[in-house]
Protein backbone atom coordinates (compact mmCIF):
# COMPACT_ATOMS: atom_id res chain seq x y z
CA UNK A 1 0.00 0.00 0.00
CA UNK A 2 2.61 2.45 0.66
CA UNK A 3 4.04 2.75 -2.88
CA UNK A 4 0.29 3.02 -4.33
CA UNK A 5 -0.49 5.87 -1.26
CA UNK A 6 2.90 7.35 -2.48
CA UNK A 7 1.64 7.51 -6.19
CA UNK A 8 -1.54 9.23 -4.85
CA UNK A 9 0.40 11.86 -3.67
CA UNK A 10 2.50 12.54 -5.98
CA UNK A 11 0.25 12.19 -8.52
CA UNK A 12 -2.87 14.73 -6.53
CA UNK A 13 -2.43 18.41 -7.00
CA UNK A 14 -2.99 20.46 -3.40
CA UNK A 15 -5.79 20.73 -2.03
CA UNK A 16 -7.01 17.49 -4.14
CA UNK A 17 -8.12 14.23 -2.34
CA UNK A 18 -6.87 11.15 -1.62
CA UNK A 19 -9.12 8.21 0.07
CA UNK A 20 -8.92 4.97 1.31
CA UNK A 21 -11.52 2.08 1.96
CA UNK A 22 -11.02 -1.55 3.61
CA UNK A 23 -14.02 -4.23 2.79
CA UNK A 24 -14.15 -7.80 3.57
CA UNK A 25 -15.10 -9.72 0.96
CA UNK A 26 -15.66 -13.81 1.27
CA UNK A 27 -12.17 -14.35 2.91
CA UNK A 28 -10.60 -11.59 1.34
CA UNK A 29 -9.76 -8.43 2.26
CA UNK A 30 -9.64 -5.17 0.07
CA UNK A 31 -7.94 -2.37 0.35
CA UNK A 32 -9.01 0.62 -2.33
CA UNK A 33 -6.85 4.04 -3.07
CA UNK A 34 -8.57 6.27 -4.75
CA UNK A 35 -7.52 10.00 -5.74
CA UNK A 36 -8.29 12.76 -8.01
CA UNK A 37 -5.35 13.13 -9.33
CA UNK A 38 -4.01 13.30 -12.84
CA UNK A 39 -4.53 9.79 -13.51
CA UNK A 40 -3.03 7.03 -15.93
CA UNK A 41 -2.93 8.24 -19.36
CA UNK A 42 -4.90 5.86 -21.77
CA UNK A 43 -1.48 5.02 -23.81
CA UNK A 44 0.11 3.89 -21.02
CA UNK A 45 -2.24 1.11 -19.23
CA UNK A 46 -1.08 -1.45 -21.16
CA UNK A 47 2.42 -1.52 -19.80
CA UNK A 48 2.05 0.55 -16.64
CA UNK A 49 2.58 -2.70 -14.09
CA UNK A 50 5.96 -3.23 -16.36
CA UNK A 51 9.54 -2.40 -14.80
CA UNK A 52 10.71 0.66 -15.54
CA UNK A 53 7.75 1.85 -17.37
CA UNK A 54 6.80 5.54 -17.41
CA UNK A 55 3.64 7.76 -17.92
CA UNK A 56 4.55 10.72 -19.73
CA UNK A 57 1.69 12.41 -18.42
CA UNK A 58 2.85 12.02 -14.96
CA UNK A 59 6.12 13.28 -15.94
CA UNK A 60 4.83 16.16 -16.97
CA UNK A 61 2.79 16.86 -13.76
CA UNK A 62 5.86 16.53 -11.21
CA UNK A 63 8.82 15.00 -12.84
CA UNK A 64 9.37 12.38 -10.82
CA UNK A 65 9.53 8.61 -11.22
CA UNK A 66 11.79 5.79 -11.84
CA UNK A 67 9.19 3.53 -13.00
CA UNK A 68 9.16 0.65 -10.84
CA UNK A 69 7.01 1.52 -7.96
CA UNK A 70 3.76 -0.30 -9.40
CA UNK A 71 5.88 -3.21 -10.32
CA UNK A 72 6.63 -3.75 -7.40
CA UNK A 73 3.09 -3.34 -6.27
CA UNK A 74 2.14 -5.97 -8.52
CA UNK A 75 4.84 -8.49 -7.18
CA UNK A 76 3.82 -8.08 -3.81
CA UNK A 77 0.04 -8.55 -4.07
Amino acid sequence: MGMTMRASVRSTPDGGEIRLSLAVADDAVVLTVSDNGIGIAAQALAEIFEPFALDTQALGFNGVGRGIGLAVVRALV
